[in-house]
């Protein structure tokens, strides 16, 4: 990757950081057309609590997201900024062993971490104090998360990956035998790996026929209309009792309708994959 390359990205992962942290980071244009390597930003968590972000040449392949500085005022705040710090830099490698743009993801995870993080065991988030039904809603969660985890284990497939202009596709697909498997094995598979957390969108579609009656869903996860037509290809081959995802992270450079041939072709695949599995086995 030459100078430019590298800057190009740096420059466009910073522009994603704005457009979805414009408060707690500042710069104006003028300090953006500035920029020159190595460049910084600070993160503000809270009005005493930030870290300094630091882009280097050779930003995201040879050279990670880094971590130049952090400040907190309090003993508390320093341990909760290091439980945000951790989550910042477990995803900044992960997404540097990807060759992608760390920013966003990195500071999504800090700020999640940070904004989660548990006093002293007392499960109270923020230092507030649930009302009853905020806690029966959590008990009632966290029951519904136990019966997932106690389901029959979902046998996954995953694809390869398929790259173009630093996004990236990965489809996986897994047997179900009723509406009932749909949101377990979702759950299995999200828990399965971090990266998969992490994608910007994880879309998905599912078919089977169920006591004689075909039943079908699908959904977008913010990438519109990606569920439906995963839902179209699941139709157009009778596909039965299966639920198909495809993850996209987002690189920074817009495919316009690109993504959807992508999305479905990854799609396909991995169902061809999956059938010939099954008809080898």
């Amino acid at each position: 990757m030459d100078s430019s390359e590298s800057f190009e990205r740096a420059r466009a992962d910073i522009e994603m950081l704005l457009a979805a942290f414009d408060t707690e980071i500042q710069m104006n244009d003028v300090e953006l057309e500035r920029l020159q390597f190595p460049f910084q930003v600070t993160f503000q968590f809270s009005p005493t609590v930030s870290c300094v972000l630091e882009w280097r040449e050779g930003y995201p392949l040879t050279e990670p997201l880094h971590l130049a500085a952090f400040r907190a005022s309090t003993s508390h705040d320093k341990v909760r900024l290091e439980a945000a710090l951790t989550a910042f830099r477990q995803h900044a490698q992960e997404c540097f062993e990807l060759q992608m743009e760390a920013a966003l993801t990195c500071c999504s995870a800090a700020l999640q971490a940070w904004n989660e993080y548990i006093e002293d065991g007392n499960h109270i988030t923020n230092n507030e104090n649930p009302d009853d039904d905020e806690m029966r809603l959590s008990s009632n969660e966290a029951v519904t998360k136990t019966e997932y985890l106690m389901s029959p284990s979902y046998q996954w497939m995953t694809g390869e990956p398929l790259l173009d202009r630093k996004s990236t596709f990965q489809a996986h697909v897994c047997n179900i035998q009723s509406d009932a498997d749909v949101q377990p094995a979702l759950l299995q598979l999200l828990q399965s790996s971090t990266k998969l957390q992490r994608a910007t969108h994880n879309m998905y579609a599912w078919r089977v026929c169920q006591d004689g009656v075909w039943k079908h869903d699908n959904d977008d996860d913010g990438e519109d209309a990606a569920g439906s037509r995963l839902a179209h290809l699941l139709s157009v081959r009778n596909e039965n009792g299966v639920l198909v995802v495809v993850s996209r992270w987002f690189g920074g450079i817009h495919l316009g309708s690109k993504r959807f041939a992508h999305i479905t072709n990854v799609a396909r695949q991995i169902l061809d994959d999956y059938k010939a599995n099954h008809i080898a086995a």
